[in-house]
């Protein structure tokens, strides 16, 4: 068994993240189309939306890449990967002075949205 590897159940697992934050899956369409990556939102604190960046982690090399990062204030969270394609998808949504959101939903998209 290789270093940093656990038994669960009868099954081999590996850690594959090591930052000391909270990195957050969605419970569906986590991983990309070609299983390489899981993709995951970044949170301050596990039961709020306050994270500012959506990341993936490659499963085979541990490389983590930030793939969107929140401005102006935004936050993000509960990201989810198309199963098949890798086109960009997402939107923006009651963006004011008051109240911004942006919904990701790609890992793929590395756009920047603007609050207008």
């Amino acid at each position: 068994m290789m270093a940093g590897t656990v038994l669960y159940q009868d099954r081999a697992m590996k850690q594959i993240t090591f930052a000391p934050r909270n990195h957050l899956l969605t419970n569906t369409n986590t991983w990309t189309p070609d299983s390489q990556w899981l993709v995951f939102d970044v949170r301050p604190s596990g039961a709020s939306f306050t994270g500012e960046t959506i990341e993936r982690v490659n499963i085979h090399t541990g490389e983590v890449e930030v793939i969107y990062r929140a401005s102006q204030g935004a936050h993000v969270g509960v990201v989810t990967v198309h199963p098949k394609s890798e086109k960009r998808q997402g939107e923006q949504s009651r963006c004011n002075g008051y109240y911004r959101a942006i919904y990701a939903r790609s890992a793929t998209w590395r756009q920047p949205c603007t609050c207008l």
